[in-house]
Protein backbone atom coordinates (compact mmCIF):
# COMPACT_ATOMS: atom_id res chain seq x y z
CA UNK A 1 0.00 0.00 0.00
CA UNK A 2 1.45 3.36 -1.02
CA UNK A 3 1.76 6.32 1.33
CA UNK A 4 -1.01 8.14 -0.53
CA UNK A 5 -3.39 5.18 -0.24
CA UNK A 6 -2.59 4.94 3.47
CA UNK A 7 -3.33 8.66 3.89
CA UNK A 8 -6.69 8.32 2.14
CA UNK A 9 -7.56 5.29 4.28
CA UNK A 10 -6.61 7.03 7.54
CA UNK A 11 -8.38 10.22 6.54
CA UNK A 12 -11.68 8.57 5.60
CA UNK A 13 -12.45 7.11 9.03
CA UNK A 14 -11.76 7.67 12.71
CA UNK A 15 -8.13 6.73 13.40
CA UNK A 16 -8.98 5.00 16.70
CA UNK A 17 -8.80 1.37 15.63
CA UNK A 18 -11.67 0.21 17.85
CA UNK A 19 -13.93 2.91 16.36
CA UNK A 20 -13.22 3.25 12.63
CA UNK A 21 -16.32 5.42 12.12
CA UNK A 22 -16.50 6.39 8.42
CA UNK A 23 -15.94 10.13 7.98
CA UNK A 24 -16.34 12.52 5.10
CA UNK A 25 -14.32 15.65 4.47
CA UNK A 26 -15.60 18.56 6.59
CA UNK A 27 -18.16 16.40 8.31
CA UNK A 28 -19.24 14.87 11.58
CA UNK A 29 -17.44 17.34 13.86
CA UNK A 30 -14.15 15.51 13.51
CA UNK A 31 -10.63 16.65 14.27
CA UNK A 32 -7.91 16.56 11.62
CA UNK A 33 -4.39 15.94 12.91
CA UNK A 34 -1.00 16.00 11.24
CA UNK A 35 1.82 13.90 12.65
CA UNK A 36 5.46 14.33 11.83
CA UNK A 37 8.31 12.83 13.75
CA UNK A 38 11.92 13.41 14.39
CA UNK A 39 14.55 13.79 17.03
CA UNK A 40 16.00 16.87 18.62
CA UNK A 41 15.07 19.82 16.43
CA UNK A 42 15.19 17.82 13.23
CA UNK A 43 11.96 16.62 11.59
CA UNK A 44 12.71 13.48 9.66
CA UNK A 45 10.04 13.55 6.96
CA UNK A 46 12.21 13.63 3.85
CA UNK A 47 11.26 10.11 2.72
CA UNK A 48 7.95 9.73 4.55
CA UNK A 49 5.47 12.55 4.24
CA UNK A 50 3.73 13.67 7.46
CA UNK A 51 0.64 11.58 8.24
CA UNK A 52 -2.78 13.18 8.29
CA UNK A 53 -5.56 11.41 10.14
CA UNK A 54 -8.97 12.14 11.63
CA UNK A 55 -10.68 11.54 14.92
CA UNK A 56 -14.46 11.32 15.13
CA UNK A 57 -16.36 13.80 17.29
CA UNK A 58 -16.38 11.55 20.35
CA UNK A 59 -12.67 10.71 20.14
CA UNK A 60 -11.78 14.35 19.38
CA UNK A 61 -13.25 15.34 22.74
CA UNK A 62 -11.46 12.46 24.45
CA UNK A 63 -8.16 13.51 22.90
CA UNK A 64 -8.66 17.17 23.90
CA UNK A 65 -9.53 16.05 27.42
CA UNK A 66 -6.44 13.83 27.52
CA UNK A 67 -4.21 16.76 26.50
CA UNK A 68 -5.88 18.93 29.16
CA UNK A 69 -4.38 22.09 27.68
CA UNK A 70 -6.91 24.65 26.38
CA UNK A 71 -4.10 26.68 24.83
CA UNK A 72 -3.41 23.86 22.36
CA UNK A 73 -6.80 22.21 21.92
CA UNK A 74 -9.78 23.38 23.93
CA UNK A 75 -11.83 20.47 25.31
CA UNK A 76 -15.14 22.38 25.38
CA UNK A 77 -15.20 25.17 22.80
CA UNK A 78 -13.43 23.65 19.82
CA UNK A 79 -16.12 23.51 17.18
CA UNK A 80 -19.77 23.92 16.35
CA UNK A 81 -22.33 21.11 16.57
CA UNK A 82 -25.38 20.31 14.51
CA UNK A 83 -26.47 17.60 16.92
CA UNK A 84 -25.92 14.66 14.60
CA UNK A 85 -22.34 13.91 15.68
CA UNK A 86 -21.49 10.59 17.27
CA UNK A 87 -21.08 11.32 20.99
CA UNK A 88 -23.45 14.34 21.07
CA UNK A 89 -26.07 14.26 23.85
CA UNK A 90 -28.27 16.46 26.09
CA UNK A 91 -25.42 17.20 28.53
CA UNK A 92 -22.77 17.68 25.84
CA UNK A 93 -20.29 20.47 26.59
CA UNK A 94 -19.71 22.98 23.80
CA UNK A 95 -19.82 26.73 23.25
CA UNK A 96 -23.35 26.57 21.87
CA UNK A 97 -24.85 23.90 24.13
CA UNK A 98 -27.03 25.55 26.78
CA UNK A 99 -29.05 22.83 28.49
CA UNK A 100 -29.20 22.66 32.28
CA UNK A 101 -27.29 19.37 32.19
CA UNK A 102 -24.54 20.79 29.98
CA UNK A 103 -24.02 23.58 32.54
CA UNK A 104 -23.65 21.03 35.35
CA UNK A 105 -21.44 18.82 33.22
CA UNK A 106 -19.25 21.79 32.22
CA UNK A 107 -18.82 22.93 35.82
CA UNK A 108 -17.85 19.55 37.29
CA UNK A 109 -15.76 18.52 34.30
CA UNK A 110 -13.80 21.80 34.33
CA UNK A 111 -13.46 21.63 38.13
CA UNK A 112 -12.04 18.11 37.91
CA UNK A 113 -9.72 18.84 34.98
CA UNK A 114 -8.75 22.49 35.45
CA UNK A 115 -9.66 23.51 39.00
CA UNK A 116 -12.43 25.46 40.72
CA UNK A 117 -11.31 28.89 39.47
CA UNK A 118 -11.47 27.78 35.82
CA UNK A 119 -14.79 25.98 36.40
CA UNK A 120 -16.34 29.21 37.70
CA UNK A 121 -14.79 31.14 34.79
CA UNK A 122 -16.27 28.75 32.19
CA UNK A 123 -19.73 28.74 33.78
CA UNK A 124 -19.79 32.55 33.82
CA UNK A 125 -18.61 32.61 30.21
CA UNK A 126 -21.27 30.08 29.18
CA UNK A 127 -24.06 32.02 30.92
CA UNK A 128 -22.91 35.31 29.37
CA UNK A 129 -22.89 33.74 25.89
CA UNK A 130 -26.26 32.08 26.50
CA UNK A 131 -27.80 35.45 27.38
CA UNK A 132 -26.08 37.11 24.40
CA UNK A 133 -27.38 34.50 21.94
CA UNK A 134 -30.88 34.87 23.43
CA UNK A 135 -31.09 38.58 22.61
CA UNK A 136 -33.14 40.04 19.77
CA UNK A 137 -29.93 41.28 18.18
CA UNK A 138 -26.76 39.45 19.23
CA UNK A 139 -24.64 42.33 17.91
CA UNK A 140 -26.30 44.87 20.19
CA UNK A 141 -25.99 44.21 23.94
CA UNK A 142 -28.71 46.75 24.73
CA UNK A 143 -31.48 44.81 22.94
CA UNK A 144 -33.91 42.84 25.12
CA UNK A 145 -33.54 39.15 25.91
CA UNK A 146 -35.99 36.73 24.29
CA UNK A 147 -36.82 34.87 27.49
CA UNK A 148 -38.79 32.02 25.90
CA UNK A 149 -35.75 31.24 23.71
CA UNK A 150 -33.39 31.33 26.69
CA UNK A 151 -35.62 29.08 28.83
CA UNK A 152 -36.46 26.70 25.97
CA UNK A 153 -32.77 26.02 25.32
CA UNK A 154 -32.26 25.12 29.00
CA UNK A 155 -34.64 22.17 28.68
CA UNK A 156 -34.48 21.15 25.03
CA UNK A 157 -31.75 20.62 22.47
CA UNK A 158 -32.22 23.45 19.99
CA UNK A 159 -29.32 22.31 17.79
CA UNK A 160 -30.51 18.71 17.48
CA UNK A 161 -32.69 17.70 14.56
CA UNK A 162 -34.27 14.55 16.04
CA UNK A 163 -37.28 14.01 18.29
CA UNK A 164 -40.85 15.32 18.38
CA UNK A 165 -40.13 18.46 20.46
CA UNK A 166 -37.35 19.57 18.14
CA UNK A 167 -39.38 18.79 15.02
CA UNK A 168 -42.16 21.06 16.32
CA UNK A 169 -39.64 23.73 17.41
CA UNK A 170 -37.90 23.87 14.02
CA UNK A 171 -41.16 23.84 12.06
CA UNK A 172 -42.52 26.76 14.15
CA UNK A 173 -39.23 28.63 13.80
CA UNK A 174 -39.28 28.08 10.02
CA UNK A 175 -42.90 29.21 9.80
CA UNK A 176 -42.14 32.36 11.87
CA UNK A 177 -39.10 33.18 9.70
CA UNK A 178 -41.03 32.71 6.43
CA UNK A 179 -43.88 34.92 7.65
CA UNK A 180 -41.41 37.74 8.47
CA UNK A 181 -39.64 37.68 5.11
Amino acid sequence: MSTTEKHVELYSKCAVSSCGLPMEANGEGGLDLKVTGGYGDFCDDIFDKPMWFRLCHKHSHKFASFLNNPEILHPYYGHSHDGSEYGFWFGHISWEQRTWLSYINLFFNAWYKLGLKKAIYYIKKQIKEHVLWSKENINDASTPIIWNSLLFSLFFLTNYRKGLVNKIYWSLKKRKTSSLG
